[in-house]
């Protein structure tokens, strides 16, 4: 599955699964690409701070045993106490996370888990593993265990800034399930706790349990701190008879844009029970019950209330069930309701678990995709039964192609009271911590002077242009643009760039494994597919694509994007669902002008160079603000500027759409530049410049 993922696509991926099968007994396997020296990096890792022994893996020769992975480890370190699930698992799983993250800037994708074995005492973890990024090495994870025979389980790497909600959490637990902290594991987790007796109740799968509403409950709750959000999770049944279950929760504290956004869990069980969990989000709950009782003729098997979490209880019919069409008509009812899915899980006894996050976003009702994670199920032992196996396994995958899938114009909810016809999106990408140079220090002036024009305009600041952020972007425009006339947007884009695998990308939010490059040409994409009849575009980037080569390269790439989700089949799908509008002419143009400089333009006291010269063209008109005005001047003015180093800036311009052009050449004279400048370029809908 690695293998066919990397094969699809530029970002590498890496595997690491940590298998406990008793105190001091345990096993590591690393699969994927060896990108970066990823792999001497953990092997120095897992040898000398771990103390493992490195195993043979094998090949594919025939004289040697079938290859499970690239690289295996004897794990002594693992740690197993009493009968009621203690052990270091979720612990190592964090410093495995710290060291991959903090250290290498990995970005974690997927943790998934289970329990096998006759007692479901051998616990098994999977992390996978994205392409660096940078700002990995400041965003600090926490780790919540919960297990249903009454503990909870806490690991962390906050460092003093981050570890406040330490402190919150001890009082939630305290108050929610009248836990106390219990000393003396620091060789298990960070924090202990033991919860009060009857907190719990019922057991693994049964309909009187609510340990699914406890977690969920959870979720909400941590990610109403200030900048955190879930990342995974990870579900599985132990003991001799299943009875015991527990969960894994990461969180990172990213400052995702969904803040405190309430969670749905959906659990549905190869024995005849669904689960569903979470607080009644716009009548979220009533929708589903009625799509389980008519699509899926389900029973209502009872509900309850704990706090503001509700669990609803169904019984549907297993006699020919098909757990992955189920998983599948799960997750399209929630994108149909505007929800995003959030990390399938899979376990044994607990086939299938769908978190759904749900987002308000200011003063309309739209969601934001997060990212969807995979699961992997395989059997394990003689024990399994095949056909068991395949109804509790989830292909991975499957929930992204739902999200390509849908069409969200129609999701979102006109914001109410919105009469302006001037937007204007400012999106400063460029507090890029690791190198300080790399700052747009005008760009509070440009806040300020957009915002001295809120009598015509309304200014909305963005955080950053994560392919999720790019969609409810979209979704926020479409919105308030929603009953206007002769509407103009402007997005202006304040970034850096960088090189990998021959394809520029920006910095920080599209670096290593954020976009490779194709957030910008995504939100292009979505604003070409909403074709709203009643507005023009107008994107600015003030980014380093330091040469033609580059932007062409860049543009090939957004090429590539735009072939693939063009294919035949893709639109043969869309229509089918007739979430396709029929083509017509492109709605949204781009204008590039880079610089063959390396080096970011301007200085500390006069500030980036095209957004000071973006100001300077605002500050002449402090009456109305005419885009089309202002484009010939600002690409004048930077035609005209002169590095430090001597030489003009020679904008490069580039004309692209919905529909792509051909090859761009690699070099282009300063006579043609000039004419692709002209003002019958500015008869386009929309103009985007970059510069250096």
């Amino acid at each position: 599955n690695l293998r066919e993922l990397d094969s699809t696509t530029k970002v590498p991926f890496i595997l690491i699964e940590l298998t406990g099968e008793g105190d001091g007994e345990g096993e590591i396997e690393v699969t994927g690409k060896d990108e970066y020296g990823v792999y001497e990096a953990l092997n120095n890792f897992f040898v000398h701070t771990w103390g493992c022994d490195p195993l043979d893996p094998g090949d594919e020769t025939e004289d040697t045993k079938v290859p499970f992975c690239s690289a295996q480890y004897r794990w002594p370190g693992y740690s197993v106490k009493g009968d009621d699930g203690l052990n270091n698992q979720g612990l190592m799983t964090m410093r495995l996370i710290d060291f991959m993250c903090g250290n290498l800037s990995w970005t974690l994708a997927v943790v998934n888990g289970g329990n096998v074995g006759e007692n479901r005492d051998v616990r098994e973890t999977q992390l996978i593993f994205k392409a660096p990024h940078p700002m990995n090495l400041v965003a600090p994870h926490l780790l919540v265990e919960v297990r249903s025979a009454g503990f909870i389980e806490v690991c962390a790497d906050l460092d003093e800034e981050n570890n406040a909600i330490l402190g919150s959490l001890d009082g939630y637990f305290a108050d929610r399930f009248k836990a106390s902290l219990i000393e003396g594991h620091e060789d298990f987790c960070d924090r202990y706790y033991e919860a009060g007796e009857g907190i719990f109740k019922g057991s693994g799968g049964s309909l009187d349990s609510n340990f699914g509403l406890l977690c969920t409950d959870v979720c909400d709750v941590i990610t109403t701190h200030e900048g955190w959000s879930l990342v995974a999770c990870n579900t599985g049944n132990y003991g001799a008879d299943g009875r015991f279950s527990e969960q894994q929760m990461i969180f990172r504290r990213d400052y995702h844009p969904l803040g405190d956004s309430k969670y749905l869990q959906v659990i549905l069980n190869a024995l005849g029970n669904i689960e569903v969990n979470g607080q009644h989000v716009r009548e979220i709950h009533s929708k589903l019950d009625g799509f389980f009782r008519g699509k899926w003729k389900c029973e209502r098997a009872g509900h309850f209330r704990e706090g503001d979490t509700l669990c609803r209880r169904y019984t549907w019919d297993v006699s020919e069930l098909n757990m992955l069409r189920a998983t599948a008509d799960v997750v399209t009812f929630f994108e149909l309701q505007g929800w995003a899915t959030l990390h399938p899980n899979s376990s044994q006894f607990r086939t299938a678990v769908a978190a759904v996050a749900a987002a308000c976003l200011a003063s309309i009702a739209c969601e934001v995709l997060h990212d969807t994670g995979h699961c992997d199920v395989r059997p394990v032992g003689d024990d399994v039964d095949s056909s068991e196996f395949r109804r509790a396994a989830l292909l991975p995958g499957v929930i992204r192609v739902g999200r390509w899938m849908w069409c969200r114009q129609w999701r979102v909810r006109p914001a109410a009271g919105n009469t302006k016809s001037r937007i204007a999106v400012l999106i400063n990408i460029q507090e890029y911590a690791h190198w300080p140079r790399v700052v747009d220090k005008s760009w509070g002036a440009l806040c300020e002077n957009m915002q001295r024009r809120s009598a015509d305009w309304e200014v909305v600041t963005w955080p950053d242009l994560m392919e999720r952020n790019v969609d409810s972007l979209v979704d926020l425009l479409v919105a308030k643009l929603h009953g206007l006339d002769d509407a103009k947007v402007l997005i202006y884009i304040s970034c850096h760039s960088q090189m990998m695998d021959n394809d520029p990308q920006f910095l920080p939010a599209d670096a290593r494994g954020w976009g490779d490059g194709v957030s910008l040409s995504w939100l292009v994409r979505q604003l070409d597919a909403v074709r709203p009849r009643n507005a023009r575009f107008y994107i600015i980037v003030n980014g380093c694509l330091t040469n033609a080569g580059r932007i062409d390269r860049w543009c090939r790439c957004c090429r590539r994007v735009q072939l693939a989700l063009q294919s035949e089949e893709l639109d043969s799908a869309r229509l089918s669902t007739r979430m396709l509008r029929r083509r017509s002419d492109p709605q949204v143009w781009m204008l590039f002008a880079a610089a063959p400089g390396g080096e970011v333009a301007g200085d500390e006291q006069n500030g980036d160079l095209l957004t000071r010269k973006f100001l300077e063209a605002l500050d002449s008109r402090p009456g109305s603000l005419e885009i089309e005005e202002i484009y010939n001047e600002l690409h004048t003015a930077v035609w005209n500027a002169r590095r430090d180093e001597g030489g003009p800036l020679h904008p490069y311009l580039v004309i692209t759409t919905g529909r792509l052009p051909p090859a761009i050449p690699h070099e282009t004279s300063e006579a043609s530049q000039q004419t692709c400048a002209s003002t019958s370029t500015l008869q386009s809908t929309a103009a985007s410049t970059a510069h250096a």
